[in-house]
């Protein structure tokens, strides 16, 4: 599909509960969305949220499909790239190959999800005041979190990165 003009805000999310998460504020606020599972939604919307299922795959397949879908909404006015609030996937590599595909330089990172008690405390990340990496997360048996510190995950082609607690 092509757009006939790119979204205000595209949203790459690696599993459908990020992508519709990430629309939802918007929705709040009037704007259009549309949620396409490992596609572009065919409609034109002020926000295009994308599941690319990308954390289920090996790291390889998960950074070409970021790539991919991040290449057809690089002219968003604003692209979020989101992960998973406890961490687990391919989180550094998915944002390397955001920035790379989008030729953007400046991530601003927050992972935090405070209602499921997920928060961001000195750039730690943490699950009910413990950190993630030493929470039931870090046993996952698919995508085991094995960092609490945010500072782990940025990809070295970010050019400036701010980390926010939450």
């Amino acid at each position: 599909m092509t757009m006939n003009t790119p979204p205000r805000v595209g949203i790459l999310a690696d599993d459908l509960t990020s992508a519709a998460d990430g629309a939802g504020p918007f929705v709040d606020r009037g704007l259009s969305a549309r949620v396409g599972r490992s596609c572009l939604p065919m409609v034109n919307a002020d926000v295009f949220a994308i599941d690319t299922r990308s954390r289920s795959v090996g790291q390889r397949a998960a950074i070409e499909t970021t790539q991919k879908f991040t290449t057809s909404l690089k002219n968003a006015e604003i692209l979020y790239k989101t992960v998973d609030s406890t961490l687990r996937g391919h989180v550094r590599a998915e944002i390397g190959a955001a920035l790379k595909a989008s030729g953007r330089k400046k991530l601003v990172f927050a992972p935090a999800f405070p209602e499921a008690g997920r928060t961001t405390r000195n750039g730690i990340q943490l699950v009910d005041g413990i950190p993630v990496d030493q929470s039931a997360y870090a046993r996952d048996p698919v995508h085991p979190t094995t960092t609490s510190a945010l500072a782990d995950l940025v990809p070295s082609n970010a050019r400036s990165a701010f980390l926010l607690d939450a």
